[in-house]
């Protein structure tokens, strides 16, 4: 299935790159499109889970593929990086009113086993959000909030990265360049590739007019390489919200080591072969250089174009693989380095 999202000139004159802690916690627990990191970093947070999250883990996986839109409310910040913290985005879902909770939730009333934060939010409304709010900040405290400082760092990098490139070269590069599942095309429509799991409707293609309301891109380390996370839904009347894989800068590690960037943000094998392949190599050519086979090697290839990060050709027999400027990039920023 294609989704095709319409932006006119006002659409791409309010499309904000944003830094969201309640995005990314949701994100960081969404089942759906997990990213290396992200495992990584579940496996430590579910040890840490409290049981007064219950009811918000609950509803972000409730569904699998949509998460109700009053948990990610939309701030009004100037500007391309908002000074909200969790605390104000905590205070915007409680405001959230009766009638946007129940039209929000009539996706999951069709599920065949309605959870009970479903029915608990329909009797009880804006009361059971006030245990979701408390839900959400024990959440963000007991699994988030230690490496908050650092990822908030690291994805104002990617913001700012992003901004200047949206600048100088248009909104439309911009966009593509967020995930190979992106196409921008008729200098007004972004298309969204999505997966079966993802299918929200039975037809192929199905096309949104954005209305005025913009696009909200919002950078997570929790977002697979390659793919692009639509929290929410998506219509005319609430701003559209892409969460993409952040790329740029460091990811977070301790004081004092050595630290290889490159292989923290897209993992130590897809690193090194990453490296391997140092300006163009076949298949062939990685594995050798790799010590590995070539069925593994061409998978390392394969996740890597996936990312962004090589193109691959083929000529007779051979399959060629060279790295993208992204790749180059990323290889000149990678490390290893001696943090401080």
């Amino acid at each position: 299935m294609r989704l095709h999202m319409v932006l006119g000139a006002q659409d791409l004159g309010r499309t904000r790159l944003v830094v969201s802690p309640l995005q990314n916690l949701i994100i960081g627990f969404w089942g759906h499109q997990p990213s290396r990191e992200r495992i990584q970093w579940q496996r430590a947070a579910r040890r840490r889970v409290c049981r007064t999250s219950a009811p918000l883990l609950e509803l972000i996986n409730a569904h699998p593929w949509y998460v109700p839109d009053f948990l990610t409310p939309i701030l009004s910040t100037a500007g391309n990086t908002p000074s909200s913290g969790i605390a104000e985005e905590l205070d915007a879902l409680r405001a959230v009113s009766d009638a946007q909770i129940h039209a929000d939730l009539a996706p999951l009333h069709a599920l065949p086993d309605v959870p009970r934060s479903v029915l608990n939010l329909r009797e009880t409304g804006a009361r059971q959000v006030a245990r979701i709010v408390d839900a959400a900040r024990a959440l963000f405290a007991s699994c988030l909030a230690e490496d908050w400082p650092a990822m908030r760092q690291r994805l104002r990098a990617d913001v700012a990265h992003r901004g200047a490139q949206m600048a100088a070269s248009g909104s439309g590069s911009t966009l593509t360049g967020l995930s190979p599942r992106l196409t921008w095309r008729d200098a007004d429509t972004l298309t969204v590739a999505l997966g079966a799991c993802e299918r929200r409707s039975g037809r192929a293609e199905v096309s949104v007019e954005l209305s005025g309301q913009g696009l909200l891109l919002v950078p997570s380390p929790f977002a697979g390489p390659g793919t692009v996370v639509i929290t929410g839904s998506v219509t005319a009347s609430r701003q559209a919200v892409l969460a993409y894989p952040a790329i740029h800068g460091p990811a977070p590690a301790a004081a004092g080591r050595d630290v290889d960037a490159l292989a923290a943000l897209v993992g130590r094998g897809r690193a090194r072969a990453l490296r391997a392949v140092h300006g163009t190599a076949t298949t062939g050519e990685l594995a050798h250089r790799l010590g590995i086979g070539v069925s593994s090697a061409s998978e390392h290839a394969s996740a890597l174009r996936a990312a962004g990060l090589v193109t691959t050709y083929r000529t007779g027999r051979h399959v060629h693989h060279t790295v993208t400027d992204l790749g180059r990039r990323l290889l000149a920023d990678g490390g290893p380095v001696q943090l401080p």
